[in-house]
């Protein structure tokens, strides 16, 4: 995998990624926040976990992050019934 310049340094990065495989499985929303735990985007799934995880997998064409609020993000709040 290719390091991107936007990407977070590893503590962050690995504090994310325990959000991320925590998530649940169920349907309900999900908030990614920045550092001042802004909104950066406010999505809903039929699973949570599934849809979260697939933001930040690698994109084969362009080796790199799929969305430049992923390099923003800092925190993941799930909400569901």
């Amino acid at each position: 995998m290719r390091t991107s310049p936007t990407m977070r340094p590893s503590e962050e990065n690995s504090a994310l990624l325990s959000q991320i495989d925590a998530a649940p499985k169920a349907p309900g929303v999900y908030k990614m926040l920045n550092a001042q735990r802004q909104i950066l985007y406010i999505g809903k799934s039929v699973s949570l976990h599934s849809r979260v995880r697939s933001y930040f997998k690698t994109s084969a064409i362009a080796g790199d992050l799929m969305s430049p609020a992923n390099a923003l993000t800092r925190r993941i709040a799930f909400m569901t019934r």
